[in-house]
């Protein structure tokens, strides 16, 4: 269950988080906020990340493991602490997939991105609107900010 939240999660911020600086660059908040708002792309995005979730609940689960195995090596031998909840990819059935790992229930989980992420990016496009009200005072205080910090 741990894992599948955090897939999802996971899955879910970088969808929402991502595109927003560009857009807000690029087109200003406003634009960026009906983007985000406009429910042909909020139906386009959450059938891509549906698929893209499938694909990697279908994923082989090893070469993963062992990647953490070797992160947590290279940590354990910096720090000297042992991690006592290391699983080695030598626990792990070779033909296991990422989706095999999280649970039965996670098989779901690209259905209910697909469900939720709408609503997710309204909400997205509700505090850009904001982000947009408060904009000038944010510019003022970085202005201020830079002459109050010392130059080197």
């Amino acid at each position: 269950m741990k894992l599948r939240s955090s897939l999802l999660a996971v899955g879910l911020a970088a969808t929402l988080l991502a595109p927003m600086p560009a857009m807000a660059r690029d087109k200003g908040l406003s634009e960026a906020a009906a983007k985000l708002n406009d429910p042909r792309t909020q139906q386009a995005l959450a059938g891509t990340m549906a698929t893209l979730m499938q694909a990697l609940m279908n994923m082989k689960a090893a070469p993963f493991i062992k990647m953490m195995d070797g992160m947590e090596g290279a940590m354990e031998r910096a720090t000297g602490e042992k991690s006592e909840d290391r699983q080695s990819t030598r626990n792990i059935d070779p033909d296991a997939t990422l989706g095999d790992l999280a649970g039965p229930e996670a098989r779901a989980m690209p259905e209910e991105m697909a469900e939720k992420l709408p609503a997710m990016m309204g909400a997205m496009a509700g505090m850009a609107g904001s982000m947009e009200a408060i904009l000038p005072e944010l510019e003022a205080m970085g202005k201020q900010l830079k002459k109050s910090l010392p130059r080197r």
